[in-house]
């Protein structure tokens, strides 16, 4: 899987990386998360290039983005250098979940 995410990150980048934009439901769903959280990190789980980890940031301080493919963790950093992303497995949630206040695993 990892490999056929790295063969396409562009170009799902390129389709996908606005649909915030079009999609106010999923904004605000984003939203309730954030004031759930209150405090601690939100790890975005599959963050793909990144575009919603940086709706987050947008709301909170304390944002994670984490995904299988380097291609797109790659793509994520050239966007937002200033936040933290890092390739990961969601097979290894359990790592994330007892340091996270959050998780986001919308796009799952």
């Amino acid at each position: 899987m990892q490999a056929a995410y790295d063969t396409v990150a562009r170009e799902y980048d390129r389709r996908l990386g606005g649909e915030l934009d079009v999609k106010p439901l999923n904004r605000a769903l984003l939203t309730a998360l954030v004031e759930l959280v209150g405090t601690g990190t939100i790890a975005d789980v599959g963050c793909g290039p990144g575009h919603v980890t940086r709706y987050l940031a947008e709301l909170h301080t304390d944002v994670l983005g984490v995904d299988l493919s380097p291609a797109m963790i790659t793509i994520a950093r050239e966007r937002a250098p200033q936040l933290t992303f890092t390739t990961g497995s969601f097979a290894h949630i359990s790592l994330l979940s007892a340091a996270t206040a959050g998780l986001d695993f919308s796009r799952m």
